[in-house]
């Protein structure tokens, strides 16, 4: 029986679940998948038969993560490219690195992360100034989700009548 395959520490598991978690194309997020799942000391017969697959074609797959990082991971037809041809603003090591400052740093301003704060943080480290919806974007790709405060119910109780109501239960 053949040996089994490893990845070189490119990325570690976790990230690797994030990549997979967050593309959007489906053959590359099959090619995430199978990667992380390598990532898990999974036996590759195991993982061809998850992403219905052939073992040659995790192999290769394997080979060439470990030879070009994650940069070799995407199809080469759409390497750097979201939909409609036009060149990705974050390439996988980007979004990556978005991930990573959401996780640990505050946002610049305060407060929580939003697509505007996103598309400066881009800015910063790229030069080039996507606008908010891309940022929004990027933060939806990387599980975040809209937080807003819960709304008041119109027919609660005002302070006065809460204060008055917890004395009379009190007795």
């Amino acid at each position: 029986m053949p040996p089994e395959v490893r990845l070189k520490p490119h990325l570690t598991s976790d990230e690797l679940r994030k990549c997979y978690r967050c593309c959007a194309h489906p053959a590359d997020k099959t090619r995430w998948h199978a990667l992380w799942l390598i990532s898990q000391d999974k036996a590759n017969r195991h993982v061809a038969q998850v992403v219905d697959r052939s073992h040659t074609w995790v192999n290769d797959l394997v080979r060439a993560y470990n030879e070009g990082g994650p940069n070799a991971v995407p199809t080469h037809k759409r390497a750097g490219e979201a939909r409609g041809g036009k060149k990705a603003v974050l390439d996988v090591s980007g979004v990556l690195e978005l991930g990573q400052a959401l996780d640990t740093e505050a946002p610049p301003g305060g407060g929580l992360w939003t697509g505007a704060k996103v598309a400066a943080w881009i800015a910063a480290k790229t030069g080039h100034r996507p606008d908010q919806a891309t940022g929004w974007r990027y933060l939806q790709k990387l599980g975040y989700s809209q937080q807003t405060s819960r709304p008041a119910h119109p027919q609660a109780a005002s302070k006065e009548e809460q204060a008055a109501f917890q004395k009379k239960s009190s007795h």
